[in-house]
């Protein structure tokens, strides 16, 4: 059998030995409007991810951060705190 020199013997990540010693991303914090209602997400990456996650079309509601308005392209990072803000008609 040959030797692979400089390699390590046994090259195990610590995720896969399950011991991952990072701390976890904080989680996205959204604030639903006019329900006043607060969600917290894991992760998402993407204003369109978060829209589909509410189980809303990018037609239905507004995603906004720090006063901006969200295009459903746009990445969502660790942290954000948002306001998903529903799009009402009257007519």
């Amino acid at each position: 059998m040959a030797t692979v020199p400089n390699a390590a013997p046994n090259a195990v990540g610590t995720a896969a030995a399950g011991r991952d010693d990072r701390p976890a991303p904080p989680p996205v914090v959204v604030r639903l409007q006019p329900e006043g209602e607060t969600r917290t997400f894991d992760r998402v990456n993407t204003a369109l991810q978060l829209l589909n996650r509410l189980g809303l079309l990018p037609t239905m509601a507004l995603v906004i951060r720090n006063g901006g308005l969200l295009t459903p392209d746009v990445r969502i990072r660790p942290g954000d705190e948002l306001e998903v803000r529903r799009v009402t008609s009257s007519g």
